[in-house]
């Protein structure tokens, strides 16, 4: 651990400003309330601190599954059970900066954990999105978005997700006792499914 500042907050509205303009926080799911908030350089990518960090985690965020060059892990800032992020450990910011056999390799590890939401966890509707932003605390990485369409009724929401509205369904969810202990749930099982299908022998086959 590289000795960050914290913050424990119940709510991200709580964190104060930070007076340092090259410093900005990185927030996790756990703590002693509901998120712990770190205090990084901005140019810090998330991925970067999580490698660096990992044993000082909370458990809800550990990687489920790492190697010498991916990690999938659930979501770190918001508590969806079956959200789960495929991040490259090495930073690049743009795709086409990574060999074609590492996006060979991602990509297997898409496909896995896609197929894993609906054989393991019974998530039926998953939306990936891949992003870029032309920063250092950017990094490659996809995200696994379980739809639950229950939800959208209950909050009068439009089916269908497009960006402009991708954080007022991601706001539905909030920590607590229930969301924390499925998503426990939902890791141990897909650990155990990376396991006994050795996801790591797939990956190293796909390269």
């Amino acid at each position: 651990m590289n000795n960050f500042d914290y913050i424990d907050v119940q709510s991200l509205k709580e964190l104060p400003a930070l007076q340092n303009a090259d410093m900005r926080y990185i927030e996790f799911i756990g703590g002693t309330k509901n998120y712990r908030c770190y205090i990084v350089p901005r140019t810090l990518a998330r991925v970067e601190f999580i490698v660096d960090n990992m044993e000082d985690l909370d458990e809800l965020v550990k990687p489920i599954f790492i190697d010498n060059d991916i990690f999938i892990a659930q979501d770190a800032a918001n508590a969806i059970p079956g959200f789960y992020v495929i991040s490259l450990k090495k930073h690049f910011n743009y795709l086409y900066e990574i060999n074609l056999d590492l996006a060979h390799k991602i990509m297997t590890a898409i496909y896995y954990t896609r197929k894993a939401l609906t054989e393991i966890l019974n998530i039926s509707l998953v939306n990936i999105y891949y992003g870029e932003k032309n920063n250092t605390s950017s990094c490659v990485h996809f995200w696994l978005v379980p739809i639950y369409l229950d939800l959208f009724d209950k909050n009068n929401m439009p089916w269908k997700i497009e960006n402009h509205n991708l954080r007022e369904y991601f706001d539905l969810f909030t920590v607590s006792d229930e969301t924390s202990n499925l998503i426990s749930i939902y890791n141990k099982k897909l650990k155990n499914y990376f396991e006994t299908i050795n996801l790591t022998n797939i990956l190293n086959k796909s390269v």
